[in-house]
């Protein structure tokens, strides 16, 4: 079956819809693999859910190597997701019994029990909508970050690096998340592109939390249904293709194997650490929670005297370092070659200095309330403002205290959030902050009510909860409940549109659209350096040129910095003093999504500081670029798409 669906889905890379589930499907199983093969290292059997996780930890850790050798291209990431169906297979023919009979002793038990088979019934078709919804969907978000995202993507598929100097998206994230894009675009297609994160991150999420429920000795059925409604009714506050469920499911895995941790033996640190490195490659703001909080369990675990205690968990300590600079450090040395920075914006790199995140003028009483802005309008989990206050009412009595730690850790990397990103807003902010504040709700609700909410503490509790407490969780999940299901509703009504579209083969426009930009790309030398601010660069041929995108002009640059602000001719003096001949770029008036000049013109005037900023860059950009193709000689023009020979006398 695994391997029916890897051919189905390599075989039919125009199906969007039926052939994306497969490779979906043949993804998973790729994944389980490589969980199988982490598991047999640790020497510890796991449930599904962090079987998946520990995949996704374990092939990152492999890729990341192959990305910093700059070989990550499509054949090896199908060479990756070869080895995990190896893996896979290992474990099928080694296991205790086939997976036919547990299959079947579900279904018994299901039929033997009508009720909970509705209820299961129900709550896996509103799953099984929600990743219909992340295959159909192939429109992304080319207004914003995926003009980006899907370039980096298809870079990857076609020289296996990620080297953008020019590029601001590239600079602020390590890596990761366009790898897990890789294995979803390597079967020959981009517009699977949410299939990574709202389908793989969004089912390894669920697999987790089944496996956490699976895991406790009295379970509340009702609770269990409450917060499964939760989850799959989340409405959707992603903007765009970068990590929002993979991290929610590593933060997760990050926890349950903290939970785990006197279980695994000596070479559970060594995968805690590898985890927290792996989730820090998927958004540069994950960084401080993914390290805090496994240095808060380990920390927890130093009893007094400290002496004798050290000396018994530093091989722990030394573990989880071992494991997260294994993973890390590849991803660290690709920014580099790629960026000049191994940590932006410590270290800036290509990096504009004159840029700021924060506003210019900003009292600390104007960032307390901003603070306090952001935290009262927490999305999508409404409920996260009377919820978390449980935290002070419960006591984790588990070694390490991973509960206690994850809420700490999270709201130190929340904390940090909002002061270094001062000129955003609530709703892009909690954005950010859905991978680790989520998972953070969700396994507090589960470890507080899952015994049952009507009860007082038990002595044998793991995590001890008075009654008011359990009850507190039990309305913020009913009003949670409440209050996105009509919202989440309303979407679904968005799949017949979705599916309809992935029938056709997405937008009816692309074909056009690729043949035109090969056109363009044909009219630039084959191995000449191009720069290039378009606003579909994935249709470029990255093995063909040296392909350099400007995704957010003026941003990023090779120092000493893209000239801004002082004309055209200076950035082509700039452009030529670094090798880069030809430029391609899409006329202001004719741009579809990221360059239009009168969007960006509109923005200066009315828009937040951030945006304002932006606005300038564009703007100084789009005019200087229209100015240079009427002073060199032009290669080719086509609908808007302009490629000027900057080395050609004028």
């Amino acid at each position: 079956m695994p391997l029916a669906l890897a051919a189905f889905g390599w075989s039919r890379p125009d199906d969007v819809l039926w052939g994306g589930l497969a490779w979906l499907g043949a993804v998973l199983t790729a994944l389980a693999g490589w969980g199988a093969l982490v598991e047999r290292a640790v020497k510890a059997s796991v449930d599904l859910g962090l079987r998946l996780a520990w995949g996704v930890v374990a092939l990152l850790a492999v890729a990341g190597a192959l990305l910093a050798a700059r070989v990550l291209t499509q054949p090896v990431l199908l060479a990756l997701l070869a080895v995990g169906y190896g893996g896979y297979a290992w474990r099928r023919l080694t296991a205790a019994e086939p997976v036919a009979v547990e299959l079947v002793r579900g279904a018994r038990a299901l039929a033997d029990d009508p009720q909970r088979s509705i209820a299961w019934g129900l709550l896996a078709a509103l799953a099984a909508i929600n990743v219909l919804l992340a295959v159909a969907r192939t429109y992304g978000n080319p207004f914003d970050d995926d003009v980006a995202y899907l370039p980096l993507i298809q870079r990857l598929l076609d020289v296996g690096d990620l080297d953008e100097p020019f590029s601001f998206r590239r600079l602020s994230a390590l890596g990761g998340q366009t790898v897990l894009g890789g294995l979803t675009a390597a079967r020959g297609t981009l517009l699977n592109l949410y299939a990574i994160d709202h389908g793989v991150g969004q089912l390894i999420t669920w697999a987790l939390l089944i496996g956490l429920v699976r895991g406790q000795p009295r379970r509340e059925p009702a609770i269990v249904a409450l917060v499964a409604l939760v989850v799959v009714l989340l409405p959707d506050a992603s903007t765009n293709t970068a990590s929002h469920w993979t991290g929610a499911a590593l933060f997760l895995a990050l926890y349950r194997t903290a939970v785990a941790l006197p279980t695994l033996g000596p070479r559970g640190p060594i995968v805690l650490g590898a985890t927290a490195a792996a989730i820090a490659t998927l958004r540069q703001n994950f960084l401080p929670v993914a390290v805090l909080m496994p240095a808060l369990v380990l920390g927890a675990r130093l009893e007094r005297p400290l002496g004798p205690a050290w000396r018994r968990e530093r091989a722990a300590w030394a573990g989880a370092v071992l494991g997260g600079l294994v993973v890390l450090t590849p991803y660290l040395l690709a920014s580099w070659q790629s960026n000049r920075t191994l940590l932006y914006p410590l270290l800036l790199g290509t990096g504009n200095p004159n840029l700021a995140t924060t506003p210019a003028a900003w009292s600390v009483w104007q960032e307390l309330q901003f603070f306090l802005r952001v935290a009262l309008d927490p999305n999508p989990i409404r409920v996260m403002v009377p919820l978390l206050p449980v935290l002070l009412l419960v006591r984790d009595r588990r070694p390490g205290a991973p509960l206690r730690a994850l809420a700490i850790a999270s709201a130190v990397g929340f904390a940090l959030l909002v002061h270094n990103f001062s000129l955003s807003d609530a709703r892009n902010l909690w954005r950010y902050a859905f991978g680790f504040m989520t998972p953070l709700a969700l396994v507090l609700a589960l470890e507080v009510t899952l015994a049952g909410w009507d009860r007082d503490d038990q002595p044998d509790d793991a995590v001890a909860a008075s009654r008011p407490a359990r009850w507190l969780v039990v309305i913020c999940l009913l009003a949670q409940f409440v209050y996105t299901s009509r919202t989440t509703l309303t979407n679904y009504r968005a799949l017949d549109a979705h599916l309809a579209r992935a029938a056709a083969g997405g937008a009816s426009g692309d074909v056009a659209v690729a043949r035109l930009y090969g056109r363009l790309q044909a009219a630039v030398p084959a191995g000449a350096p191009l720069v290039a601010m378009l606003d579909d660069a994935a249709h470029l041929d990255y093995a063909r040129n040296r392909v350099i995108n400007l995704d957010t002009p003026g941003f990023a640059s090779y120092r000493p910095g893209l000239p801004m602000f002082v004309g055209a001719e200076a950035k082509a003096a700039y452009f030529r003093d670094h090798g880069l001949r030809y430029l391609a770029f899409v006329r202001g008036d004719h741009s579809r999504y990221f360059y239009r000049r009168d969007y960006w013109l509109e923005r200066i005037f009315w828009d937040v500081e951030l945006w304002r900023i932006v606005a300038g860059y564009q703007l100084d950009m789009i005019d200087s670029f229209a100015e240079l193709a009427s002073r060199y000689p032009i290669h080719f023009e086509e609908d808007g798409l302009v490629v000027v020979d900057l080395g050609a006398s004028r």
